[in-house]
């Protein structure tokens, strides 16, 4: 698989994610750290970041098109408190994150799944909450989003 070549500064190299990485040095500064999962076109890492430049903001999106265009979205705004990697969740979390550190974590509208028989594919539910929690500061914000009533069941599950 050909995957475009990402050469914006404010684009992670997988090869700086094998280990935790000293988020500080990434930034230049120790403000919180804030969790994007699933990016996709940058829109919502883009407003947010504005509003919250005392956080530094980590937009992962498994979609290497969906980094692209969050990259070109930060770059043009000159959002210096984003950095956007191309991973997994669950991996990217383990490996990259710190327990306790993450100020907040966002996920918009991720995949539903609609079907009964493929539910189990969802990334996020209670399960994936708990798992998130441990790496979630005490007092840290949670926002997720969906359209489907039973998804949002399951993660408040």
């Amino acid at each position: 698989m050909n995957l475009i070549p990402i050469t914006s500064p404010r684009f992670l190299p997988p090869d700086l994610l094998t280990t935790t990485p000293d988020w500080g040095l990434i930034f230049g500064n120790d403000n919180p750290l804030a969790l994007e999962i699933g990016c996709g076109m940058g829109d919502f890492v883009a407003n947010v970041a504005r509003i919250h430049p005392d956080l530094n903001f980590i937009a992962i999106d498994y979609f290497n098109k969906g980094c692209l265009k969050t990259c070109k979205r930060i770059d043009g705004l000159e959002l210096n408190n984003v950095r956007v990697a191309r991973d997994e969740a669950r991996s990217f979390i383990v490996r990259c994150i710190p327990p306790e550190s993450l100020r907040m974590v966002i996920i918009n509208c991720p995949d539903p799944w609609p079907k009964k028989r493929h539910r189990k594919r969802r990334l996020v539910n209670a399960e994936f909450v708990r798992f998130l929690a441990q790496f979630m500061a005490p007092g840290a914000d949670f926002h997720f989003a969906t359209d489907f009533d039973d998804y949002g069941e399951d993660v408040a599950g």
